[in-house]
């Protein structure tokens, strides 16, 4: 019989901070969050299926600015949308690259919708925390009945960068027709 490990199951003890909207307001959580991204050495990896949330963009350029290792997934139906298509203009003025630093994509089974939204950050000297639920980047998401988890997991960040490395191959190798360059 096959381990949890084996079949790509986490299993780890871990800090976990969880948060419910509309009860909980995550933002001053999500805004801690991300300025761990600003450091020399950091690494921060997103897949996102609607972010609209400013918040979000002036972390990624602060933490980019620092010497982050910032990249970006986007659900490209999301991406189209008039206010995150702003907003990801604004990433490419910014200096962002489309290809480099962020791409717009689909998920590889059916060209069916990136519904993750997840992001895992890596900081010299912290353990590697992940962001997941069902939580957008967006005010509206606040409002909604959502979850807010961050988990301080060495594990489950190598298993989200395993999925992340993964979707970005794919959206490279086949999804050119969504990219903005």
């Amino acid at each position: 019989m096959l381990t949890l490990e084996e079949l790509g199951i986490v299993s780890e003890n871990a800090h976990i901070t969880a948060l419910s909207t509309p009860y909980d307001n995550p933002l001053i959580a999500f805004q801690k969050f991300l300025a761990k991204a600003a450091a020399q050495g950091a690494c921060l990896r997103t897949i996102i299926y609607s972010d609209t949330l400013p918040q979000y963009f002036q972390g990624i350029e602060a933490a980019k600015k620092a010497g982050c290792d910032v990249k970006v997934l986007f659900d490209h139906t999301q991406a189209e949308g008039k206010f995150e298509k702003e907003q990801i203009a604004a990433l490419d003025a910014a200096g962002f690259k489309d290809g480099t630093d962020f791409l717009i994509g689909t998920s590889p089974d059916h060209r069916e919708i990136l519904h993750q939204k997840q992001t895992t950050i890596w900081a010299p000297g912290l353990t590697p925390t992940t962001l997941l639920g069902s939580w957008n980047f967006s005010y509206s998401a606040s409002k909604e009945v959502n979850n807010f988890v961050l988990i301080e997991s060495a594990a489950l960040a190598a298993q989200q960068k395993k999925l992340f490395d993964a979707l970005w191959a794919f959206i490279q190798a086949n999804e050119q027709e969504y990219q903005t360059q």
